[in-house]
């Protein structure tokens, strides 16, 4: 997918937004490349805004291990054999599946599942537009939401609040 200023201005994005895209991209950009570039930046905000604002692809990222000192942003699917040592913020279209563990630095933010054979842990916060599972433990420094169930082969930690939609209530706060 390319991401033009015609295309952004039409979904709405900041001024600031338009006139650094402009600059950076007088000709646009494919999604990845963009996303790549607010990652890199650690722009947590505009990150989540374009992949709010463009969706989910269907393309698959399959790794051994994810290990980044700064923020992956992917718009599909990551699938990870191994260890996923993020320093600041994962953000990912659908969802995330990793063989071992999830770390990062800041937050994990899934628009679909996160499912992990060990344990998850984010400085922040972690959130999944489906489940999260973790077969060990699942620990933030603020909030854990999922917008169907949350299940940890160990605990669950939050220093703010767990939080799932599928009973239609929080489950703590």
């Amino acid at each position: 997918m390319r991401i033009t200023l015609d295309w952004l201005k039409e979904k709405g994005a900041c001024s600031n937004g338009l006139k650094r895209f402009a600059a950076t991209y007088p000709d646009g950009a494919e999604y990845q490349v963009v996303l790549n570039a607010l990652a890199v930046e650690n722009n947590y905000n505009w990150g989540q805004w374009l992949l709010d604002a463009a969706g989910p692809t269907e393309t698959v990222l399959r790794v051994e291990t994810l290990t980044a000192e700064d923020s992956v942003f992917f718009p599909g699917e990551v699938i990870i054999k191994g260890t996923v040592n993020i320093a600041q913020w994962l953000l990912v279209g659908k969802g995330i599946k990793a063989g071992k563990s999830i770390e990062a630095g800041k937050g994990i933010e899934a628009g679909g599942s996160i499912e992990v054979e060990g344990s998850i842990k984010a400085g922040w916060g972690i959130g999944a537009g489906g489940s999260i599972r973790a077969g060990r433990v699942i620990e933030a420094g603020k909030c854990i939401k999922a917008s169907k169930s949350i299940d940890a082969g160990g605990s669950i930690r939050a220093g703010w609040g767990i939080d799932w939609q599928s009973s239609g209530r929080p489950v703590s706060r």
